[in-house]
């Protein structure tokens, strides 16, 4: 198993890394540098590349080796990968070499097998680069490889550059890797490599535009150890925040901010649910909340622009007078997005996802702690979601009869969107332990009260957002008030019919 830590680094900061103290202090010798040319080769068809899995072969001084990484996964810019490698005679990858590697009747072999009858491997893209390798052992004895490449990627038709450093773990523990990578970062600008050499490759051979994504499903079960259920969940998570990051600061659309916002809301809900084990650092839940900030901030002006007054401008056709403002409201959306496109470049933001990632690796341990104090099968993954479910259920019913109460609280409404979001996020979280048929009826009407609420939210927003607009647009008053007034008449009917779908709410029991 291979893992490693991929980071970028800017073209004027490569000798600030060269000359950094910490390689000097770690370093078991002096550094040393390779040429090398990786050529990738795959089926026709790009059959390999379907399977998730990536074949080389590499030249170093007439030297040639075959390296075949498989699967893994990707957090926090830790990639962890089945890798298998051998020395071959020629710049040709020899299968049979692989399928003994692999074990002939394993899955794998068995693929590798069949592609070897049947296919034809073909180079489809090239790197050379020129490497820096760094063998450290730190303090306490941990041993990493810190490799700088300097060079291009491309296929004949496309290139693109590579400006990286790879913290490969060679012994102990990972996250040894982001405390060597946090301290590398308090000095040099970096930044999260969440694609390989080979995914950036494909890439190139089907240039196409960034596009956001939604969160992938979550493959839990009941025998997994529950550290490994928190992990696998914030892991995802922040996969969804760290891809919908790349995409909002290539090209900066709306798509990518909403989803990169889902992400982090999902994240900040899976430690909810585990705050009774393990708990937040403060100054970590800090630059969360910043993140969180920055990010709801830009949503709201989106939702504004694209959504809310759309729909105003949708129910009163003689409202053209609004254009004006329109506009105005787009500019500074357009605006705050290209901020955050900025944004998710900065040291900053890079610091925060290294040490989400570093923090999440301690998990075991801390959870080990807790089970020793307070013992009992309440840490079993079922036992604990649905703990965890009835008191997020609980709270709905209680924020829900508030918000239908004959004198509800102002706040109501937000407080119940709070709860059933949470509702939501759970119920989503623990989804593979749970009866699907129960689950097919109970989890879509959650979805729509939550829509209604969000809804209802969104018109409350979108009146508060206009009021910072008055004082900077004084000439526009008039379409404010206009609208202002048309919100609150839309939220207060909004309200009435939130109250009406909440008496019809029937109350969830899939997880008793």
């Amino acid at each position: 198993m291979e893992i490693e830590l991929k980071l970028l680094i800017g073209a004027k900061h490569v000798r600030a890394l060269r000359a950094h103290p910490l390689l000097k202090r770690y370093a078991v010798a002096p550094p040393h540098q390779l040429n090398m040319t990786d050529t990738y080769f795959d089926t026709t068809d790009l059959l390999l590349h379907s399977l998730q899995a990536g074949l080389r072969v590499r030249c170093i001084d007439q030297h040639f080796v075959q390296t075949f990484k498989s699967g893994g996964s990707v957090a926090g810019g830790l990639h962890q990968r089945e890798e298998w490698e051998s020395p071959v005679p020629t710049a040709t990858p020899d299968l049979s070499i692989l399928q003994h590697q692999a074990g002939r009747k394993t899955w794998w072999g068995r693929q590798l097998h069949a592609i070897a009858r049947k296919e034809k491997l073909l180079p489809v893209f090239q790197s050379k680069v020129k490497r820096t390798v760094w063998m450290l052992r730190l303090a306490a004895g941990e041993e990493i490889e810190c490799v700088l490449d300097l060079g291009q990627l491309g296929n004949g038709t496309h290139t693109t550059t590579i400006r990286e450093i790879e913290l490969e773990l060679k012994s102990g523990k990972p996250d040894q890797l982001f405390d060597l990578a946090l301290a590398l970062a308090a000095d040099i600008p970096l930044q999260i490599g969440g694609l390989s050499k080979a995914e950036r490759g494909y890439a190139l051979c089907a240039p196409s535009t960034p596009a956001a994504v939604t969160a992938k499903r979550l493959d839990l079960n009941v025998q997994m150890p529950l550290q490994a259920v928190f992990q696998q969940i914030t892991a995802n998570c922040l996969e969804q925040v760290q891809i919908n990051a790349a995409v909002l600061a290539a090209i900066a659309e709306q798509e990518s901010l909403h989803q990169m916002r889902v992400g982090l809301r999902r994240l900040k809900s899976a430690l909810s649910v585990f705050e009774a084990v393990y708990a937040v650092p403060d100054d970590l839940q800090t630059e969360m909340d910043w993140l969180a900030a920055q990010l709801g901030m830009a949503r709201d002006w989106d939702v504004l622009a694209y959504a809310t007054l759309p729909m105003v401008m949708k129910k009163l056709p003689a409202a053209g007078f609004l254009g004006g403002i329109a506009d105005v409201i787009e500019a500074q959306a357009e605006s705050l997005r290209h901020t955050l496109s900025v944004l998710i470049e900065s040291p900053r933001y890079t610091r925060l996802m290294l040490y989400f990632s570093r923090w999440q690796l301690a998990f075991p341990d801390q959870l080990q702690q807790a089970v020793k104090t307070q013992p009992g099968s309440k840490f079993s993954p079922e036992i604990y979601s649905r703990r965890m479910l009835k008191k997020y259920h609980h709270r709905l019913q209680v924020r829900g009869a508030r918000l239908a109460g004959k004198d509800p609280d102002p706040r109501a409404a937000h407080r119940l969107r709070i709860a059933s979001k949470k509702m939501r996020y759970a119920t989503e979280f623990f989804l593979p332990f749970y009866s699907t048929k129960k689950l097919s009826h109970e989890l879509p009407r959650l979805l729509r009260l939550q829509d209604q609420l969000g809804l209802h939210n969104d018109l409350v927003v979108a009146a508060k957002l206009l009021d910072t607009l008055r004082q900077t647009h004084a000439s526009f008053c008039g379409s404010i008030d206009f609208l202002q007034g048309f919100l609150a008449a839309c939220a207060s009917d909004r309200e009435k019919k939130m109250r009406k779908q909440w008496k019809n709410f029937k109350p969830m029991k899939f997880f008793l």
